[in-house]
């Protein structure tokens, strides 16, 4: 099974039903659809109307025209063929307004189904745009990493980015190789040994926050960090312009059918990927880099042991090697501090 943005085109179509909506919070897409509808109905009694009017008023006709015929003092036969000959003037005139009514209501209908195929057209459009935007995003890690690997940037030297990396082993537990993780290992539900989510979707099929922290990685990272934590990577926008200029021009268009703040096609997918609309900086501390409590824990490493050494040296006294132990391992802690936070971007904030 694949999940997330492998996406199949009448789940996305039905996301964006759901979840598209306007100003007022009301779903677009119903509403398109209602009021076609609507419009056919008041159209159809329009004419359903003015079908039983004009039956009405020839039948009334009619009947007057019987009674003018049978007062007459003309010979009974002539009077009885002058009848026959309403009669028939009568039916013609049913026939003639039944052809029209039946043309009305066939028109109308017609027009229905011209308008929700466009709406549907639309929609299936969006649909169709939304998926191969999600997907241009796993094919742009792959991009970076096969930059990474011809050394043209140096991204996964960054934690944040080795963590979409796998160590391939031998029979004995020796690294042989290093690969980029494939979709469905990143994406395939999976927990750690506390039973917190590590992929990006849930048994559910619902995104986890390791996978909203994905998404708005691969979007803003590079473009919203220093030089040096980009690592001369290409980023997201430099990169759809150069494989699909036409979805990068999709995903800076106005979206009509979904109001955000943004306002665009890129702000709504933003908004069903777990980030805001005008969410343009990545930040670790969002979501803590979607890692789990575990993978934290075993990042600090580090930095912890050497704490608790310094904790450990904090209560014993004397001996020039005790201290100079104590001066190694709050220098190693400190550099293991300094070295983590600027990796993650949050020196600054450790520092204010």
């Amino acid at each position: 099974m694949s999940y997330g943005s492998i996406f199949g085109q009448r789940e996305v179509k039905e996301q964006l039903y759901n979840l598209n909506k306007d100003y007022r919070g009301r779903k677009t897409w119903a509403d398109l659809y209602t009021n076609a509808g609507l419009a056919a109905e008041r159209q159809q009694s329009a004419v359903a109307y003015d079908y039983s009017n004009a039956l009405s008023q020839a039948y009334l006709s009619s009947l007057n025209t019987n009674s003018a015929i049978s007062g007459t003092n003309i010979l009974q036969g002539n009077k009885q063929a002058l009848l026959d000959q309403n009669a028939l003037a009568l039916q013609e005139a049913f026939n003639t307004y039944s052809k029209q009514h039946v043309q009305n209501a066939s028109a109308i209908r017609e027009q229905l189904n011209k308008t929700t195929g466009a709406i549907d057209t639309a929609l299936t459009e969006q649909a169709d745009n939304t998926i191969a935007y999600a997907n241009a995003h796993y094919d742009y890690l792959k991009k970076l990493y096969d930059d990474y690997y011809n050394q043209d940037n140096k991204i996964f030297d960054n934690i944040l980015w080795k963590k979409y990396l796998v160590n391939e082993t031998d029979e004995e537990g020796n690294v042989i190789d290093t690969r980029l993780k494939t979709w469905n290992e990143l994406a395939a539900p999976s927990k750690d040994e506390n039973g917190e989510w590590t992929s990006f979707y849930n048994d559910k099929n619902e995104l986890t926050l390791a996978g909203a922290d994905f998404f708005d990685q691969m979007e803003n990272f590079v473009a919203s960090v220093d030089a040096d934590r980009a690592a001369g990577a290409l980023s997201w926008g430099e990169y759809l312009n150069e494989v699909n200029p036409e979805l990068l021009k999709w995903a800076n268009e106005s979206n009509k059918y979904d109001y955000t703040i943004a306002g665009s096609n890129a702000g709504s997918f933003k908004t069903l990927f777990g980030m805001t609309s005008t969410d343009n900086k990545y930040e670790f501390a969002e979501r803590y880099g979607g890692f789990s409590s575990g993978q934290l824990k075993d990042i600090f490493s580090n930095f912890v042991e050497h704490g608790d050494n310094y904790s450990k040296l904090t209560q014993k006294t004397g001996g020039g090697a005790r201290n100079k132990r104590f001066a190694k391992d709050t220098e190693a802690m400190a550099n293991d501090l300094k070295t983590l936070t600027d990796t993650l971007g949050i020196t600054d904030d450790i520092e204010s």
